[in-house]
C-alpha cells in the first residue's frame, strides 16, 4: 500500500453517475476521464493491494473511479457508456447475488433461520470481493489477449458485474453455507465449482468460463488470490461418479435477411410518411409549444392542455408533398388512444379504433414517434449501420463535401479496443440527408414537450445533442436519448402500426436484419460487392463480409441466377441501343450520320471495341432471318439474341469499368492465349471480344486530348522517350471508338502519328 485512503479524503460528487440525462462530452474527454480516474487510483496504492481493500477503502476507490459512492452499488456514468442497457448503469451487487441463490437458500434471508446470520456474512464478503475484482479490472491489466495489458472498459465491467460475477458468487455461497468450516474465510470464488452452473445457458457458461480464466491470469501476475479452479466449463468430465450428460451446443439462430416484398412495402410506406406526414407533424408540434408553458402541469394528460391540443388537431388541414389535402391515407395507420407503443395485443391482432385524421395530442406524439422510426428505416436501408453506430449519430452529423456529396458522421465500437470507439463517416444519398435533417427538426421540437416532476419545460436550459429520442405518447421525459433496446422495439411497433408482420420470415424485426438484407441485395446486384460491403459495413477483412453473404445457403444460387440475368440484361441494352441507332441512320446511311459511325457507314450506338462490330453483324443476320420469314423485329427477338450472345448469361464479364469481355468459354483471347475465363489484368484493345460501353467514350476522348497535348509538349522539350510514351497512348486509345477515330484523324498531329505508324 502506497498510502492510506479514507472516504472522507475524497470530495468528488458521484451524482453524475446516477443522473437521468446524459452529459454531452466529446469522445476525447470521455477517454481522458476514464484513464485519469484509473491513474489516480494507481498513484494511491499498488495493484497487489486491491484484493485486500476494506469496505471503507473500496468505497473511496469507487468514488475516485467515478463508479459510485455506496458500498455494494457499482455505477457507470452515463456519459461514458451512452448506448448500454439501462440496468447496467447501476448494479446492486447484493441483490443480483441474492437473485441467483437457490430458492432453498433464499428462504434463510426472510426467516429466523440460524443460518441467516452466516448467509448475510457471506453476502457481505461476496459484495466486497466482487467490488475488489471490478476495481482491479478497472485499473489493472485484465485483458485476456497476450498483447493486452490494458484495463477493461467500463461497459464491459458493468456487463460482467451484472451477468457473470453474481452467478459465480451465488453458486459459491450455496456451497459455503453447507460447509461449516472456515478454511475459505475471506474468499468466495475459490469455492465455485463448474458443476454449479451446468444448468445455465450456453452463453452464460462461456461468460463465466471467461471470468474464471481472467481471475487465473490475474492470479498468475500476483494481483488476485481468490481464484476458482479453472478448467474448460464446456469440456470438463468428472473422473469418478455418475457421468454428466453431454450438453448439446444450442442451435444458433442467426439474423436472416428480410423478405424482398417486406422490405419494399416497409420502405415505401416509410418514405411516404417522411415526405407527406413529416412536415405536418412538425408543424403541429410547434403549435403545442405555447400550451406546454401555460399551465402548472405541462402534460397532455392535463384536461385543459388535452382540450387545447384537440382543438389544434381539429383545425389542421393535412397536406401532402404536392399541396393536396390528405382526406384519406394510401394505407392504414393504426393508432391507439395511447399513441404508438400503446397497442393492445390479442394474438396476432391489434385492437385499435382510431382512424384518420388524428384527434388529439396522444395521436400526434404517436405519429411523431412513427416519423422518427421512418427516418431510422431510411438510414438503415441506405448505410446499414449497427444499432450501436446509428445511435451515435448526433444532430450535427450531416456534413457536405465541396462537390455537394453528403456524409453522416458517427462512431463505431465493434472492431476497436478504444473505449470511446473510433470516428467514421458514411456516404449518404440526398433523401437520407433530408430525412436526417427533418429528424433534427423533429427531435428539437418534441424535446421540450415533456413533463418532469411537474415543472415547466417548454424551454430547455440546454438542448440535447442526441438525434434519436424517446418522444412517443407514453414518454414522460422526451429529453431522454433512445437506447438499443428501445430502438429495436420501435421498429417492431412501427411495423405493427402499419399492419405489417412484427416477425417477418419467422424472426423478430431488428436493426441487424437490415445489414443482412443490404449484404444480400449488394451480393446479388453489384459487381465487386464484397469490397464495397467491406467499406460500408466497416469490416476489417473480406472474410467478415463473406460470412454475411454466404451465411445464407440459398444465396449462392440466387447470386448465380441474378448474375446471369444481369448479363443478359446488359446484352439486351446494347442490342436495343444499336438497333435504335441503326434505324435513326437508315434515312442517311450514305452520309456521315451521327453517333459511332465507322468507316463502313454503320452506327454502333456509341459503343466501341471490335466486339461492337461482331454484335452489330449478329443483329443484322438475325433481322435478315426474321425478314425472310415475314416476321417483325421485336423486344422478344432482342432478348433471345441477348441470351444467345451471352450463352444464357454465362459470359459477358465486366473486366474493368466501361469494358466488357464477351469471350465465350471456347474462344481464345490475347489476354491468356488459351480457352477459358478471361484475364482482366491483361485485357487488350486489339481483342475481338472487347466491348467498350458507350458512356466510356467521353473518358477516352479526354484521354486522347491529354495525350496529344503531352506529346506536343514533350516534343518541344526534346524528350524523345516521354514523347514515345504519349505516342503509344494515342495509338492505343484511337481505335477504341469509331467516332473518336474519325474525329482525331482530322487532327494534324494524330494524322502524322498514324501515317508514320503505317509506314513503319
Amino acid at each position: 500500500m502506497k498510502k492510506n485512503i479514507k472516504s472522507s479524503s475524497v470530495a468528488r460528487d458521484s451524482s453524475h453517475a446516477t443522473q437521468k440525462e446524459t452529459v454531452n462530452i466529446t469522445a476525447a474527454q470521455r477517454k481522458l476521464e476514464v484513464e485519469t480516474s484509473a491513474s489516480n487510483i494507481r498513484s494511491i496504492f499498488e495493484l497487489e493491494a486491491v484484493q485486500s481493500l476494506t469496505a471503507k477503502q473500496v468505497i473511496a476507490a469507487q468514488n475516485v473511479l467515478r463508479n459510485g459512492a455506496i458500498f455494494g452499488i457499482w455505477e457507470t456514468p452515463r456519459e461514458w457508456a451512452p448506448i448500454i442497457a439501462k440496468n447496467l448503469y447501476r448494479v446492486n451487487l447484493r441483490k443480483r447475488i441474492a437473485f441467483f441463490l437457490p430458492t432453498s437458500v433464499q428462504e434463510h434471508l426472510t426467516t429466523t433461520s440460524p443460518l441467516k446470520t452466516r448467509l448475510n456474512q457471506l453476502l457481505d464478503r461476496a459484495v466486497l470481493r466482487l467490488t475488489q475484482y471490478c476495481i482491479l479490472c478497472r485499473i489493472g491489466p485484465a485483458g485476456l489477449k497476450r498483447s493486452s495489458n490494458e484495463p477493461l472498459d467500463p461497459t464491459t465491467i458493468a456487463t460482467i458485474a451484472y451477468n457473470y460475477l453474481p452467478r459465480m458468487a451465488a453458486a459459491a455461497i450455496a456451497r459455503l453455507l453447507q460447509d461449516q468450516r472456515n478454511h475459505l474465510e475471506g474468499n468466495i470464488f475459490s469455492a465455485f465449482k463448474v458443476q454449479d452452473l451446468i444448468a445455465f445457458g450456453h452463453s452464460v457458461l462461456n461468460g463465466v468460463e471467461k471470468e474464471a480464466k481472467r481471475m487465473q491470469t490475474l492470479s498468475d501476475k500476483g494481483y488476485w488470490n481468490d481464484t476458482p479452479p479453472y478448467t474448460s466449463i464446456t469440456k470438463t468430465t468428472p473422473v469418478a461418479g455418475k457421468p454428466i450428460p453431454r450438453r448439446l451446443t444450442p442451435e444458433i439462430n442467426p439474423y436472416r435477411h428480410l423478405p424482398d416484398d417486406y422490405v419494399s412495402e416497409l420502405a415505401s410506406k416509410a418514405f411516404w410518411i417522411i415526405e407527406n406526414l413529416g412536415p405536418n407533424i412538425i408543424s403541429i408540434l410547434e403549435k403545442f409549444h405555447p400550451l406546454w408553458t401555460h399551465g402548472k402541469t405541462n402534460s397532455a394528460s392535463n384536461p385543459t392542455i388535452s382540450r387545447w391540443c384537440s382543438e389544434i388537431c381539429a383545425n389542421v388541414h393535412w397536406k401532402d408533398i404536392d399541396g393536396n389535402e390528405i382526406n384519406e391515407l394510401p394505407f392504414p395507420i393504426r393508432l391507439s388512444d395511447r399513441g404508438l407503443g400503446g397497442f393492445h395485443y390479442n394474438g396476432n391482432t391489434i385492437e385499435s379504433s382510431i382512424q384518420w385524421p388524428p384527434k388529439g395530442a396522444s395521436h400526434i406524439f404517436g405519429l411523431a414517434n412513427a416519423l422518427q422510426t421512418a427516418h431510422q428505416i431510411v438510414v438503415l436501408i441506405t448505410i446499414a449501420p449497427r444499432a450501436s453506430e446509428i445511435l451515435t449519430l448526433m444532430r450535427d452529423c450531416v456534413t457536405y463535401a465541396k462537390d455537394g456529396r453528403a456524409y453522416a458522421n458517427g462512431r463505431t465500437y465493434k472492431l476497436t479496443k478504444q473505449l470511446v470507439g473510433v470516428t467514421r463517416d458514411w456516404v449518404i444519398p440526398d433523401f437520407t440527408a433530408q430525412a436526417i435533417e427533418q429528424q433534427i427538426r423533429l427531435i428539437s421540437i418534441a424535446e421540450p414537450l415533456t413533463s418532469i416532476n411537474g415543472t415547466k419545460t417548454g424551454k430547455l436550459s440546454k438542448p440535447g445533442t442526441h438525434l434519436w429520442g424517446m418522444i412517443g405518447a407514453s414518454c414522460h421525459n422526451r429529453t431522454m436519448p433512445m437506447g438499443a433496446k428501445e430502438f429495436n422495439k420501435a421498429l417492431r411497433e412501427f411495423a405493427a402500426m402499419l399492419g405489417m408482420d412484427r416477425n417477418p420470415g419467422g424472426q423478430s424485426l431488428s436493426s441487424h436484419r437490415f445489414r443482412k438484407t443490404i449484404a444480400r441485395l449488394a451480393a446479388l446486384a453489384i459487381v465487386e460487392a464484397p469490397k464495397i460491403l467491406m467499406d460500408v459495413f466497416g469490416h476489417k477483412s473480406i472474410e467478415m463480409v463473406l460470412y454475411y453473404i454466404l451465411e445464407n445457403k440459398d444465396l449462392r444460387g440466387e447470386i448465380e441466377t441474378i448474375a446471369r440475368e444481369l448479363r443478359v440484361m446488359r446484352a439486351t441494352t446494347v442490342i436495343e441501343e444499336m438497333v435504335a441507332a441503326e434505324e435513326a441512320l437508315e434515312s442517311v446511311r450514305m452520309g456521315n450520320g451521327s453517333g459511332g459511325v465507322n468507316s463502313n457507314g454503320i452506327d454502333l450506338g456509341g459503343y466501341g471495341g471490335l466486339a461492337a462490330i461482331r454484335i452489330h453483324d449478329a443483329i443484322q443476320i438475325r433481322r435478315t432471318e426474321l425478314h425472310k420469314t415475314g416476321s417483325t423485329w421485336g423486344v422478344k427477338d432482342m432478348h433471345e439474341l441477348a441470351e444467345l450472345l451471352t450463352m444464357r448469361g454465362t459470359t459477358w464479364q465486366l473486366v474493368r469499368p466501361g469494358v466488357v469481355c464477351t469471350k465465350a468459354a471456347g474462344d481464345v483471347g490475347p489476354c491468356n492465349k488459351r480457352k477459358g475465363n478471361p484475364e482482366p489484368s491483361r485485357c487488350q484493345v486489339s481483342c475481338a471480344s472487347r466491348l467498350e460501353e458507350a458512356w466510356h467514350q467521353e473518358d477516352v476522348d479526354a484521354s486522347i486530348a491529354e495525350a496529344v497535348n503531352q506529346y506536343i509538349e514533350s516534343g518541344k522539350q526534346g524528350s524523345d522517350l516521354i514523347q514515345s510514351f504519349w505516342r503509344n497512348q494515342i495509338l492505343g486509345n484511337l481505335p477504341r471508338f469509331p467516332q473518336l477515330h474519325t474525329k482525331w484523324l482530322a487532327n494534324d498531329v494524330v494524322q502524322r502519328i498514324v501515317q508514320s505508324e503505317q509506314q513503319a
